[in-house]
């Protein structure tokens, strides 16, 4: 016991060394310079402030920058042949001519391959920078640079919970349909507890009732097979590829000639 309380008094009179005369020297700081405190204070207030407003600066600099910089060099690249590997020029092109034979981008029928090209890339380049490769821009993704014949469709939209997404529903699955399905006079009625939507429409002199299951803002995936009986007397169907990323598949309408050839010459999952 009587060694602890040594080591207690040693600690204690190491502490009053180191305290005493900061405490003195603090007491005469205050009587001397009354205003020394308040230097003090102010001192590190506006070191605050300072710091701050540099941390918050450079944070906004990164996020802007993060933004800008890519659409600087994809402004840059557009039209330009550099960014993308021969193969991949290659692969493109070969593309282009398939999806034309199939009666794709007939809105540029005047312009040759090679300037349909140099349209297209430039808008996959300010799409997707400089990473374009076979695995980044797949096939499907270039049939819906034509949206008159591919529709991106986002399985999970907001479209799902109110009457006018499912009117805009029919109205791009209808634009799609290469003039097999015309649809007019759309109405749409959700139900109360929004787990069912009733859309009605004329078509081919009649008067239509499709009625999709509503889960949240997800889409019915069910959706292509009710729509395949407006298209059929025309030889097509709806055909979706649905995206090996995030929660968008692509709607196409086409024929089992077409679905064959877009799967053994162009790669698509059809």
């Amino acid at each position: 016991m009587g060694a602890e309380i040594k080591r207690a008094v040693r600690v204690g009179l190491k502490s009053a060394v180191i305290t005493l005369p900061l405490g003195a020297l603090t007491a005469l700081a205050i009587i001397f310079f009354p205003h020394a405190v308040q230097w003090v204070v102010w001192g590190i207030k506006w070191i605050a402030i300072v710091f701050g407003a540099f941390f918050v600066f450079m944070a906004v600099t990164i996020i802007v920058m993060s933004d800008i910089v890519p659409r600087v060099q994809r402004r840059k690249w557009r039209g330009r042949a550099e960014p993308a590997s021969e193969d991949f020029r290659n692969w493109l092109m070969a593309q282009i001519r398939t999806l034309r034979s199939l009666d794709f981008f007939k809105a540029d029928k005047e312009l040759s391959d090679e300037a349909l090209f140099e349209k297209l890339m430039a808008r996959i380049t300010d799409e997707y920078g400089d990473e374009l490769t076979e695995l980044r821009v797949r096939p499907c993704m270039v049939g819906a640079l034509d949206e008159e014949r591919v529709l991106i469709q986002d399985m999970e939209d907001d479209g799902c919970l109110n009457e006018d997404g499912w009117v805009e529903f029919i109205r791009n699955w209808a634009r799609i349909s290469r003039g097999a399905f015309r649809p007019e006079n759309i109405e749409a009625r959700l139900d109360a507890d929004e787990t069912r939507a009733e859309v009605r429409f004329d078509a081919g002199g009649r008067r239509h009732t499709l009625v999709f299951k509503v889960d949240g803002d997800w889409l019915d995936f069910t959706f292509a097979d009710k729509l395949d009986p407006f298209v059929a007397d025309a030889g097509f169907r709806y055909e979706v590829e649905r995206s090996d990323h995030g929660q968008c598949s692509f709607l196409v309408v086409i024929n089992d000639e077409e679905a064959k050839r877009l799967r053994t010459e162009a790669g698509w999952n059809v």
